[in-house]
C-alpha cells in the first residue's frame, strides 16, 4: 500500500549486517529505496549489501560503511559517506544496541553502565545531532529500536534496560522539537526477538525461556516482523504519529 513512496529515498540503518538490521534493510531495498548498511564487520556488511542489490527492483547498490559506534570520528564518517554519495538522508532507523550482563551490585557495574550508554544513547544523540539538518530538509524521519518498558526483567538486564528508557526519552524531546520542522520521530518497543545475536548470548537458552513464559503468544519475534514495524513508522500511514513507541512484543507489556 505504501511501498511506492520509498522509491529512491535514502534509508540508514545502524546494526545491519545482520538479524533485524538485515531484515530491516532487506525490506527497504525491495521497495526501491536507495540503502545505507553500517556495522562492524566489514565481511557481514558486504554480505547483506549483495542481497539488498538482488532484491532492488533497480538493483541499487547499496553503500556499506564499517562503523564502530563507540568513535565520534567513525560516526562523522558514517554521516560525511552518506551525504557524499547520496546528497541526503530520508530515513534514519537507530537499530545498533549495546548488551552484556551486569547487575547493579557488581564491583564494575559502572563501567558495564558506560559501555552500554556509549551506544545505546551516546550514539544515537550524536548520529541525531548531525544527521537532523539533512531530515529537515527532506522532511524526514527517526526510527529508534529499544525494550518494552517493564521492571520485571531478570537482573542482569538492568543496563540495558535503563539506557534504552534514556533513548526513548531522548525520542519523545527530538519529537516534540523537531515536529514543527516535519521531522518525526519514533520508537518501536520488542520484547524478545529471534535473531543470531539472541543465541550467541551468554545463557541464551535460559534467557529464552524467560522471555517465552512472559509472552502471551510464547514465541520470539521473527526479526521481519520488526521490520514491518518499522516501515510502518517511516510510510505516511503514520504521518500523524511522532513521540509514540510502537509496542510489538508478543503481548508481553500485557502481563
Amino acid at each position: 500500500m505504501y511501498g511506492e513512496e520509498f522509491e529512491d529515498k535514502v534509508v540508514l540503518v545502524t546494526g545491519s549486517q545482520q538479524g533485524l538490521g538485515e531484515s530491516t534493510v532487506l525490506l527497504f531495498a525491495s521497495l526501491g529505496s536507495k540503502i545505507v548498511i553500517t556495522d562492524l564487520v566489514k565481511d557481514e556488511i558486504e554480505k547483506v549489501a549483495l542481497k539488498c542489490q538482488s532484491v532492488s527492483p533497480k538493483k541499487y547498490k547499496p553503500l556499506t560503511v564499517v562503523c564502530d559506534l563507540t568513535s565520534e570520528d567513525e560516526i562523522k564518517k558514517l554521516v560525511k559517506e552518506t551525504i557524499d554519495t547520496f546528497g541526503r538522508l530520508d530515513v534514519l532507523v537507530n537499530n545498533a544496541g549495546y548488551y552484556t550482563e551486569g547487575n547493579v551490585l557488581q564491583p564494575e557495574v559502572l563501567k558495564i553502565w558506560d559501555n552500554h550508554c556509549l551506544v545505546n544513547v551516546r550514539a544515537i544523540m550524536n548520529l541525531c545531532h548531525l544527521f537532523l539538518p539533512y531530515l529537515v530538509e527532506t522532511k524526514g524521519c527517526i526510527i529508534t529500536v529499544t525494550n518494552i518498558p517493564v521492571a520485571f526483567y531478570p537482573e542482569y538486564y538492568v543496563c540495558a534496560t535503563t539506557s534504552r528508557a534514556a533513548a526513548d526519552m531522548f525520542t519523545k524531546n527530538m519529537a516534540a522539537q523537531f515536529a514543527s520542522k516535519g521531522v518525526r520521530v519514533n520508537t518501536v518497543h520488542v520484547g524478545g526477538i529471534d535473531t543470531p545475536g539472541f543465541g550467541r548470548m551468554a545463557h541464551a537458552e535460559e534467557k529464552r525461556k524467560v522471555l517465552l513464559e512472559i509472552t502471551p503468544l510464547r514465541r520470539l519475534a521473527q526479526p521481519k516482523e520488526i521490520a514491518k514495524a518499522i516501515w510502518f513508522l517511516a510510510s505516511s500511514g503514520a504521518s500523524f504519529m511522532t513521540g509514540i513507541s510502537l509496542t510489538v512484543d508478543g503481548g508481553a507489556i500485557l502481563l
